[in-house]
């Protein structure tokens, strides 16, 4: 019974060694996959003035503001 048990107990942590570098492996291959470069602005960015208030955000058509029940509301507008 003993040898059956350390057996088993020696079975369960290599599969815990398989299964941590495992996932080691797929955090490290998506982590330097990822393309971590900033995108460049291709088109006219529109200047507008930002209004700014504490429950209220406005730049040109769209706006963030906190309604009367505390919910955050927010309307973009534009091409997709």
């Amino acid at each position: 019974m003993h040898k059956l048990l350390k057996k088993g107990l020696k079975t369960g942590l290599y599969v815990l060694l398989i299964f941590i570098l495992a996932f080691g492996g797929i955090i490290a291959y998506m982590y330097f996959s990822a393309d971590m470069c900033v995108p460049e602005i291709e088109e006219e960015v529109p200047r507008y003035k930002l209004t700014e208030e504490p429950d209220y955000r406005q730049w040109g058509d769209n706006y963030l503001r906190k309604s009367e029940s505390g919910l955050w509301e927010l309307k973009v507008s534009g091409g997709a």
